[in-house]
């Protein structure tokens, strides 16, 4: 009988999404625009937890997304990512796995581990804090290398006191306007149009 409540209380413990989110749901950025949120983890924490960005930028585009403590809390680190990270669901990764694994130089996962995610580069101390401390904050000066769209996440490192409020602004994002789907058959059959008067009026010379 003891062996079973063990062994239920260790599934209970691996189960996923038990107090947790059973999927990441990030926060859509706009050009220009700054969003204000809470810290939620620290790189000990599920990656499920974490504080997720999404913006979408062209092939070419001059990024420049800044991300700034907004209280003396924290040491913040943050990874860059092409894709969508919505729904996606690390199940027990933790937020070290994503941010520090692949931006440093021990690489503990495959690239199929964070599909749809395809890494790009972590900052962690790029730039001056407000406060005269002794930690930096991240900051990313990047040359989109595709158009589509790009995820973002924010973490503390866990050994720093606090998790307080950041913002984070992302600039130098240009968007293609798609053409609607009747736009070819429109212009085909204008050509098709002007190939019929042509012959019309050769015939009725």
């Amino acid at each position: 009988m003891k062996k079973l409540i063990a062994i239920g209380a260790m599934a209970l413990m691996l189960a996923p999404g038990i107090g947790h989110a059973t999927s990441a749901s990030p926060t859509l950025l706009t050009e220009g625009g700054t969003v204000i949120e809470t810290l939620t983890t620290t790189t000990e924490d599920l990656a499920n937890d974490a504080n997720w960005f999404v913006f979408d930028a062209t092939a070419g585009d001059s990024l420049d997304i800044d991300i700034n403590r907004r209280q003396a809390a924290g040491d913040l680190v943050a990874s860059l990512f092409i894709g969508d990270v919505t729904g996606t669901d690390f199940g027990s990764a933790i937020v070290d796995f994503i941010v520090v694994a692949f931006g440093g130089t021990q690489i503990s996962a495959t690239a199929d581990e964070i599909l749809p995610l395809v890494f790009l580069i972590s900052e962690d101390d790029t730039e001056d804090d407000a406060f005269g401390g002794n930690f930096e904050d991240p900051r990313f000066t990047q040359i989109a290398p595709v158009t589509g769209r790009y995820s973002v996440v924010v973490s503390s490192f866990d050994d720093a006191t606090g998790t307080g409020q950041f913002d984070i602004t992302v600039s130098g994002t240009t968007t293609v306007v798609p053409i609607p789907a009747v736009m070819p058959l429109m212009l085909t059959a204008l050509g098709f149009f002007g190939l019929f008067y042509r012959r019309c009026g050769q015939t009725v010379t």
